[in-house]
């Protein structure tokens, strides 16, 4: 990656390569999309940023809160517009690409009692609504540019060009050259570096399947600049006029060298493992953006050239510029040309791969007729080409290093080189249901295809059930296994692919709550965690569904029993009636949320959702658009359908090691199973001692049978957790009031102290418009733990404080009861020890949301809930840090450089001697005394009314007996 701060002038650090990154963590992706995650999956990129990183998602799953809305949100969610690559082109079963029909059976025979099957198919038929305010269009040099004006932040703007070529565009002997190119193509602008300093930031990265050259600017500079004209030109100067000097060559070879090594995390190597694995079958699995050293360091300046040269043509370009332009669409247009009109077309020599370029515009022709559902027209189209690809679209063959042509008028004498028509250009194995439509039309395609005598390199293929692969390393701390079932991508561009995501997300979110619930209510106290996924992956070409097992490596063989014992009763039970109801809610209360938000997503997150969506050839709509259409699906949903999207979605992992004849057929295949392990753990005892596993073991668990399965049982879900006579009761005996009231004049922010002398402050803001949130802030924090260890020593604040977040129950309601309420009122929480205080910080949904949030502090407040279990699972968890740690050089540094400055050790975190020491009863001492001396306070940020605030901060919190708070009036 290359970087540059213009701002400072001064550049940034350069080189972090985004490089495989599959194993994700943070929830689910935000918005709209196709997809359906309870933990993003990872990608794989060399770029701008940093790889990241898994982070277990607390409390309640964050998928919960941005359900398949098709909304318009942040690049979140991989959905997209019309675009013919990736996905879009690899398209597979008849089914999935004609529209009406046999596409829609299953949720039409599951509506058939309550709807008329011509009215269930024409719902489900009709396109979805592409977003208004996006212009795409092409220049006459082929360049493709997408425009979309957007006030947030005002007066700033995103310009990315996106060129695309990645890593799997390299030849064996080019590993790593599209990483070096973006490199010394950007950083080597003489343009760039004449706006140094003009308030802009720019950046580049390099992926899979593209490298990315982006500039976030202020819409006139410091100087009163109109900066847009200038921004389009240094993009077209890095891209089209670099100057690829010798010098800036060899120094970027350095950075390039410099940048492997930094790099070079545990975590990194783990990433390229699971990719490694799961695309054995293509060049994704190996030609990683860093690509290798040794060919970095040996190549020669005009390798450099010749590689911009055979890949940086206009034609082979998309430039997205995203922002507050004060200028009109059609005047950015114009500038769009006037910066990149200049670039000239790439154009095949005379006598050079005419046939290819023949084959590959038809193809491309092809490719435009699936997408507008012309299946006729597709296949005629595919006929000329004389080549058979997946889903009606023809792939093209020849051309010069697989690009493709299009005739782009005017541009230029001779057959034009164009993008090629399948990115990213490799062919995967898919785990589709061995009896499924979409099994019989990948082999009858490749079969058509042997008997016309064409070689379709991108011809998908069906997998075999994987075995598993096993990563041992010694700066492991903890056990994962990774199963993935890889498939094709399913465009979302009609309101039955919709209706498809939001099935396949509820049966996601309704086994990640049990499984962690049967993790939580184990008499076990050691840290498990399970994490799930179904989602696109441009970069990728594919989409993979995820199962991710987490935990302590003695007790592996029960945390994997007890996924796979769920997903089974899932599967072959469904979910219940509460289930459905209540995650159905949930999302619909979500999406509403997100249309409330229209207008105030940043350009940034805008532009990303668009890039990531154009890759996959999905429809685009915004959060308005979303929300209709999923309203209009609401009724729709049923608990038919949703089982049988539960049988095709978990089949793969459910059903493992069966044989054939014994299978669901809906399920799919496993087609990678990967096994992270340490080398050496510790035991009961905390000695270290060596650890061994090998590949039966984990096969043997994956396919045992453990029993007749039942159903589940529903959860009682209450509407409050605080009942309504209950509060009135409190008040009646308490008398809640304000006792002191202010406004600050100059920050908004308005002052409570209420009478059991909890102090509130709030300030109404609509930057997320329908959100909240919510801090608590108690006083005392890590330091006012005891010195030395003991029940109640060192560690003891902090360690309770996550305990109660742990055990997840407050008052009279179970941990399943909380998670379900908050996941249905769209409420985050988190804690975090600090030096001073412990804080408790919410996120929430106004409507609903607010009264579970304080309604949550209140009973936290005044009748925690303790557990010997859940504190030794927060232990382990502080123990696997540590050891982590350890095996860490980064982390260990950090730790060293805190030790020698504070030398407290009450300002970092405890040692495996001092959890030893830690009991409930001394930390539970501990948190209480804190919550007891006070005063407490909250701070709430969001859009909120006052007067109805200031009522329900008297109500609820002016209620609640944090250990006997001092009256403020005293």
């Amino acid at each position: 990656m290359a970087s540059a701060t213009t701002a400072t002038m001064v550049a940034a650090p350069r080189a972090h390569v985004r490089a495989p990154a599959r194993s994700r963590s943070s929830a689910v992706p935000q918005g709209a999309s196709a997809s359906a995650s309870t933990a993003p999956r990872p990608a794989a990129a060399s770029s701008a940023n940093t790889t990241t990183t898994r982070r277990p998602v607390r409390n309640v799953p964050e998928a919960a809160r941005r359900p398949v809305a098709a909304a318009w949100r942040s690049g979140r969610f991989s959905r997209g517009a019309t675009t013919v690559c990736a996905g879009a082109g690899k398209e597979v079963g008849s089914a999935a690409a004609a529209p009406g029909g046999a596409r829609w059976t299953s949720a039409v025979n599951s509506l058939a009692t309550v709807m008329e099957p011509s009215v269930v198919e024409s719902i489900l038929d009709e396109m979805l609504p592409a977003h208004g305010l996006i212009h795409r269009g092409m220049l006459a040099n082929g360049l493709r540019y997408v425009v979309l004006p957007n006030n947030v932040p005002s007066e700033r703007f995103e310009a990315h060009l996106e060129m695309h070529v990645g890593s799997v565009d390299e030849r064996p002997d080019e590993q790593g050259l599209a990483h070096l190119v973006e490199h010394v193509t950007f950083l080597g602008s003489k343009k760039r570096d004449a706006w140094l300093g003009s308030g802009t930031r720019g950046n580049a990265y390099t992926d899979f399947h593209h490298t990315v050259f982006h500039i976030h600017s202020p819409t006139c500079n410091k100087d009163d600049t109109y900066m847009l004209p200038n921004v389009l030109d240094i993009l077209y100067d890095v891209a089209f006029n670099p100057q690829l000097l010798d010098t800036r060559i060899a120094k970027e070879k350095k950075a390039v060298l410099a940048e492997a090594q930094m790099m070079n995390t545990i975590e990194y190597r783990v990433d390229c493992q699971l990719l490694q694995h799961l695309h054995w079958d293509n060049n994704l699995g190996c030609r990683f953006p860093i690509g290798k050293l040794e060919q970095v360091n040996d190549w020669e300046s005009h390798k450099v050239r010749d590689f911009h040269e055979r890949w940086y043509f206009p034609a082979n370009a998309t430039l997205y510029v995203v922002g507050d332009f004060n200028a009109d669409v059609p005047g950015v247009v114009a500038m769009i040309d006037k910066a990149f009109g200049a670039a000239k077309s790439a154009v095949f020599e005379e006598g050079a791969a005419h046939e290819g370029v023949a084959r590959a515009a038809t193809a491309t022709a092809a490719a435009a007729a699936s997408v507008a559902g012309d299946v006729a027209a597709a296949a005629s189209a595919a006929a000329g080409a004389g080549v058979v690809a997946e889903g009606g679209v023809a792939a093209a063959e020849g051309g010069v290093d697989g690009v493709g042509a299009a005739a782009v008028a005017g541009a230029a004498t001779g057959p034009l080189r164009e993008r090629h028509p399948v990115r990213p250009p490799v062919k995967h194995a898919y785990g589709c249901a061995p009896g499924s439509s979409a099994t019989a039309d990948i082999l009858a395609r490749a079969a058509a295809a042997a008997a016309a005598g064409v070689l379709d390199p991108y011809q998908a293929m069906v997998a075999t059930e994987s075995g598993v692969q096993l990563f041992q390393h010694e700066h492991l701390s903890h056990v994962s296994f990774n199963i993935f079932s890889k498939l094709p991508v399913l465009p979302l561009r009609r309101m039955g692919d919709l209706h498809r995501t939001v099935n396949q997300r509820i049966v996601l979110l309704a086994l990640q709550s049990r499984i962690q619930s049967r993790y939580a209510e184990l008499e076990q106290e050691h840290y498990k965690r399970c994490e799930l996924d179904h989602s696109d992956s441009a970069r990728e070409g594919c989409t993979v569904s995820t199962v991710t097992v987490t935990c302590e490596p003695l007790h592996w063989k029960y945390a994997l029993q007890v996924a796979v014992e769920e997903a089974r009763r899932l599967q072959q039970c469904g979910l219940t009636v509460g289930e459905l109801t209540r995650f159905k809610s949930a999302m619909m209360r979500d999406s509403e949320q997100l249309a409330q938000q229209a207008g105030f997503v940043p350009s940034l997150e805008n532009l990303d959702f668009v890039m990531e969506h154009d890759a996959l050839g999905h429809v685009v709509m915004d959060q308005i658009q979303g929300h209709h259409a999923l309203s209009r699906l609401d009724h729709m949903i049923c608990l038919e359908g949703t089982n049988e999207v539960a049988r095709e979605l978990l089949g793969f992992f459910a059903e493992y090691g069966k044989a054939a004849a014994e299978r669901d057929p809906l399920g799919g295949l496993t087609t990678a199973i990967v096994a992270c392990v340490p080398s050496s753990t510790t035991d009961n005892a905390g000695v270290e001692v060596p650890f061994f596993i090998n590949e039966q073991e984990v096969i043997d668990v994956l396919s045992a049978d453990y029993g007749e399965v039942e159903p589940m049982e529903d959860v009682f879900v209450p509407d409050e957790l605080i009942a309504d006579d209950e509060l009135a009761a409190l008040v009646e005996q308490l008398q809640p009031r304000i006792v002191h009231s202010a406004v600050d004049a100059a920050t908004g922010v308005h002052q409570r102290v209420l009478s059991n002398g909890i102090r509130v402050n709030y300030r109404v803001t609509k930057n997320e418009p329908g959100s909240g949130f919510l801090r608590l802030v108690v006083p005392g924090g890590r330091t006012a733990e005891p010195v030395g260890m003991g029940p109640g020593g060192i560690g003891a604040a902090a360690v309770g404080f996550r305990t109660l977040q742990e055990v997840g129950a407050v008052g009279q309601w179970s941990r399943k009861q909380v998670e379900l309420v908050t996941m249905q009122h769209l409420v985050m929480f988190e804690v975090e020890p600090e030096a001073e205080y412990l804080f408790l910080d919410a996120a929430f949904a106004v409507k609903g949301g607010l009264r579970t949030t304080l309604e949550i502090v209140h009973l936290l407040t005044s009748r925690p809930v303790w557990d010997g279990n859940a504190l030794e699972r927060v232990k382990d968890i502080y123990r696997m840090f540590e050891l982590n740690t350890q095996r860490n050089l980064e982390l260990l540094t950090h730790d060293s450089v805190n030790h020698a400055v504070f030398g407290d050790r009450r300002l970092m975190d405890p040692s495996r001697e001092e959890l030893t020491a830690l009991e409930l009863e001394g930390v539970v001492a501990a948190v209480e005394a804190q919550l007891a001396a006070g005063p407490l306070e909250v701070n709430i940020a969001g859009d909120v009314d006052p007067a109805e605030l200031d009522d329900m901060i008297t109500r609820y919190l002016g209620t609640t007996t944090p250990g006997g708070a001092a009256d403020a009036d005293a």
